[in-house]
């Protein structure tokens, strides 16, 4: 028969060994991503470029915090929310309102880094209208094929650079 002091070290040398199980298992297996649903994308900043034909590209990252343009990565380091604006294409999935009119974007939402973006599937973006005296916020409402939904407020930032297409 064993000692209470046998019992206790072989019960502790199972535990130990069951746990180190439980985290190798962990570490192999991928864990699914799910939204944050207290993650807020409240800075937008747009950005510019040009497209495969040199034609111009505009659009605007949403991401949690403020980055200042002297910080900005030359890779968007995710969480984010990437915007491009279609203005000649009217079957992109999001709607954007500006004061001058309506326009059409794609959307992109990317949670963590080395795992797959996802599309957003319909939605609006409306930035408000600046000749109102008191603002209307600008706001996103993002719809996703997982049934999740990214909705909040944000504030815009100029774009850090300029760019001229040839």
């Amino acid at each position: 028969m064993r000692s209470p002091q046998e019992r206790s070290f072989a019960f502790l040398a199972l535990l130990a060994l069951v746990l180190a199980g439980m985290a190798q298992s962990t570490r192999e297996r991928p864990q699914p991503v799910t939204p944050n649903p207290k993650l807020r994308f409240a800075f937008a900043r747009d950005w510019n470029g040009c497209g495969p034909m040199d034609e111009p590209q505009s659009g605007m990252t949403l991401t949690p915090v403020f980055v200042r343009c002297s910080k900005i990565p030359t890779r968007a380091v995710p969480p984010y929310i990437n915007v491009q604006f279609d203005p000649g294409a009217e079957s992109a999935p999001v709607k954007v309102r500006w004061v001058s009119g309506k326009q059409s974007a794609s959307a992109q939402r990317c949670l963590r880094e080395g795992v797959a973006c996802d599309a957003a599937i319909g939605g609006a973006i409306d930035f408000g209208d600046w000749r109102l005296h008191h603002r209307h916020p600008e706001t996103y409402e993002l719809q996703f094929a997982d049934g999740s939904v990214e909705k909040g407020t944000f504030t815009s930032h100029l774009p850090c650079s300029r760019v001229t297409c040839w």
